[in-house]
């Protein structure tokens, strides 16, 4: 065909290196699918002597839509994971089976609802008695909600004495030690809950706080400065109130902690008829700790009562 001239491919040192890079990549190639080869006949190999209770899985290296030729044999142990989420899901049905010892509710037909569920035999073992009835019948409540989820019977088992255990564990400790830990655990919550609450507050009224306070205040609003160590136990207060008694950093100047009450303010008009949510505050003491480190880094002087330290 004449008028039509083939280009001659550029010679240029950077059209060799590119294709000295593609011959690389080529090679490479060539040994990954040498490798992957190997790996699928060792799988082969050993997964094909199974017992019959196994998932199959068809892969082909050369061409996708022969799926007979290549079968991976896959344990079905490897192919019952339980998910996180079904985990979930399995102990909070286990737990809403079961009878809660200190269940309250003023409607009368949940409290007998309650009393009518099973309860577990903690003086013997799993497997005993009335036990080993709870948990057949409790295996047979579970196991048709997870149908075609490819779980085995045994996970379900683990989970349930898993929750046997748990039970057991709580009814034996010493009530004491119970009651520090379920404290320790509302102080946390309470604490996280409240930190929050005073972020959300800022965000929102940026403006008007940074306003008042005459500075950009943006910056402060970090837990371990807001924070205030609070008394062990909830003291009571006024009738069906609870109050907490609190240790304010000294290290705060009043100027911050004056920030802090704004922002409190605003967490209490946010609340609304919802102010009850909030235990009362009782300042008993200053905390002689020094300034934490994160804090002296990067706070305005303003923020510390002898400044930077």
């Amino acid at each position: 065909m004449t008028g039509i001239h083939q280009i001659a491919p550029n010679s240029s040192d950077e059209y060799k290196n590119l294709l000295a890079k593609m011959k690389e990549m080529e090679k490479s190639m060539v040994d990954v699918r040498g490798e992957l080869t190997t790996m699928h006949k060792a799988i082969c190999a050993g997964f094909g002597q199974g017992n019959g209770s196994q998932t199959s899985v068809s892969v082909s290296l050369d061409n996708p839509s022969v799926a007979a030729s290549s079968i991976v044999i896959i344990p079905a142990d490897i192919a019952s994971e339980i998910s996180c989420e079904n985990k979930d899901k399995v102990f909070k049905l286990i737990r809403g089976y079961m009878r809660r010892d200190k269940f309250t509710s003023n409607d009368p037909a949940l409290v007998s609802a309650n009393e009518a569920k099973p309860r577990w035999e903690m003086d013997v073992f799993f497997n005993i008695s009335l036990n080993k009835e709870i948990v057949a019948n409790l295996l047979g409540y579970l196991l048709p909600k997870f149908v075609g989820q490819g779980i085995k019977t045994s996970k379900f088992r683990t989970m349930v004495h898993t929750n046997f255990q748990s039970t057991t564990r709580k009814d034996r400790e010493d009530p004491m030690v119970r009651a520090a830990t379920n404290a320790r655990g509302r102080r946390a919550a309470r604490e996280t809950e409240h930190f929050n609450r005073r972020v959300m507050a800022y965000v929102l009224n940026k403006d008007v706080i940074d306003a008042l306070m005459k500075r950009n205040c943006s910056g402060l609003m970090i837990r371990s400065a807001m924070s205030e160590g609070e008394s062990e136990d909830e003291f009571p207060g006024r009738p069906c109130k609870h109050i907490v008694k609190v240790t304010r950093p000294f290290w705060r100047s009043d100027e911050f902690n004056n920030l802090i009450f704004n922002i409190d303010e605003i967490v209490k008009e946010n609340l609304g008829n919802n102010i009850h949510q909030l235990l009362d505050r009782n300042l008993v003491s200053l905390s002689e700790k020094p300034v934490p480190n994160d804090i002296a880094l990067c706070f305005p002087p303003w923020t510390l009562r002898d400044g930077p330290q």
